[in-house]
C-alpha cells in the first residue's frame, strides 16, 4: 500500500468525524459511508495531483421568495457543531 492510499484514508476518517458532529435535515452527505469512495463524495473536492482533500462546497441556497420557503430553508439548513477533525484537512484551500 502506498502513502496517498493511507493519506486518503486518514482524511476520510476525519471527514467522517466532521459528519458525525453535523445535524443534516435533508441528508445530504448520504455518500459520506464508511466502504465509500471519499473522492466521489458530494461535496468533497480533491485535488487532481496531489489527491488529497482540496475543497468542501458544503453549502445551502436559500430562497427567501416567501416566508414559507424561508422557514422551509431554515429548516434544511446544516447545524451543529465543527467537529476538530477538520484541522486534519491539511491542504483545504
Amino acid at each position: 500500500m502506498n502513502v496517498e492510499f493511507f493519506a486518503q484514508l486518514f482524511e476520510q476518517h476525519a471527514l467522517l468525524n466532521f459528519k458525525q458532529d453535523l445535524i443534516d435535515p435533508l441528508n445530504q452527505l448520504s455518500s459520506w459511508t464508511v466502504d465509500g469512495d471519499c473522492c466521489y463524495w458530494l461535496g468533497v473536492v480533491y485535488h487532481n495531483l496531489t489527491t488529497h482533500v482540496h475543497q468542501l462546497h458544503l453549502r445551502s441556497f436559500p430562497d427567501y421568495e416567501t416566508e414559507e420557503r424561508y422557514e422551509a430553508f431554515k429548516r434544511s439548513m446544516f447545524s451543529g457543531k465543527l467537529n476538530p477533525s477538520l484541522l486534519d484537512l491539511k491542504h483545504l484551500i
